[in-house]
């Protein structure tokens, strides 16, 4: 059994083939058409600093750059972040960081999760955050 944390050896696999890359644009049109729908709903004019988490190959980090946002990218899989980075450069836009996630950092955010306060007492390079969590229902506007 894996550990918390741990990357199921067989979605690893699949990811590693270098099929997300194109699936948005391709066949999946619609679902990125309605998760953009839903992250626009909840953005306002301000420039965010935004980190998503699980980028994939950047299809909603692009955007956001685009929009004029800062964001940054992390994912468990080296090849999504590399097709991250490539395709904000494809679109003239830069994205503020790219992490792949590691045992630290899976280490760091699982502590985050579960007491609710980011701890980084190793300073570990390029592990930060700019905002303290919330429960779901703080996200809706007011």
């Amino acid at each position: 059994m894996n550990e918390p944390g741990d990357l199921d050896p067989d979605v690893a696999w699949y990811y590693a083939k270098g099929g997300e890359r194109d699936r948005l644009d391709a066949a999946c049109w619609l679902e990125a058409a309605r998760t953009k729908q839903i992250i626009g709903s909840r953005l306002d004019e301000s420039r965010l600093s935004v980190v998503d988490v699980g980028a994939g190959p950047g299809v909603y980090a692009s955007w956001l750059a685009e929009a004029g946002h800062e964001v940054h990218v992390v994912d468990p899989i080296p090849l999504h972040v590399e097709q991250a980075e490539a395709r904000a450069r494809e679109l003239g836009v830069s994205l503020a960081g790219a992490h792949v996630v590691g045992e630290e950092f899976t280490r760091l955010m699982t502590s985050a999760i579960a007491t609710g306060q980011w701890r980084n007492e190793n300073r570990v390079d390029g592990l930060f955050t700019t905002a303290y969590f919330h429960r779901p229902a703080s996200w809706r506007p007011s």
